[in-house]
């Protein structure tokens, strides 16, 4: 008896209720359209004058599971691209990296590539940042067309090399930033 009562209470507004979730799911529907599939986290910089810098910043884990921060960058003057770097930031402590020694590129195919070790030339200080590489990445563009994964192989003390997996979409994010 009471679920009668009930339910004649709340018949008058059943229809109210349908109309309201179709208004909402058009509403949704609309807005998600217009998103686009992939939000990237490139930022860009104005720097000195005309100087810009396109930067994309990731959280990778190597085989060990140790955090690496990587800072990929571009920076433009007068349209004219200036120099293209990686940085990469292992966690202070734990990762201390040789100097001077190449970033390795490698892909799933067996393609190999060297990134040249810039960073004497960095503005970086070598007493505050063992931790940190600096890497000259022109030489090494063309890995990143494919979108697909790289794996990066840096040289730490004890005469050892870490790998770091780069997944799909941190290559694609980087190829966005070579394409601005």
């Amino acid at each position: 008896m009471m679920q009668r009562i009930a339910w004649a209470r709340m018949k008058p507004y059943l229809g109210w209720l349908v109309a309201l979730c179709c208004w909402f799911a058009s509403v949704n529907g609309a807005f998600a359209a217009t998103l686009p599939g992939a939000i990237a986290t490139i930022h860009t910089y104005p720097e000195v004058g005309t100087q810009v810098m396109y930067r994309s910043l990731q959280a990778l884990r190597d085989a060990s599971d140790q955090s690496w921060q990587t800072v990929f960058y571009k920076r433009v003057k007068d349209g004219m691209v200036q120099s293209i770097h990686l940085r990469l930031v292992g966690f202070p402590g734990v990762t201390e990296l040789v100097h001077p020694r190449s970033l390795q590129f490698s892909d799933r195919n067996g393609h190999t590539w060297e990134a040249p070790d810039i960073f004497a030339e960095s503005n970086l200080d070598p007493n505050l940042a063992t931790n940190v590489g600096e890497y000259d990445v022109i030489p090494v563009v063309q890995a990143f067309e494919t979108g697909r994964s790289l794996w990066l192989q840096v040289s730490v003390t004890g005469g050892e090399t870490v790998e770091i997996p780069v997944p799909p979409f941190a290559v694609r994010e980087w190829q966005q930033v070579l394409d601005r």
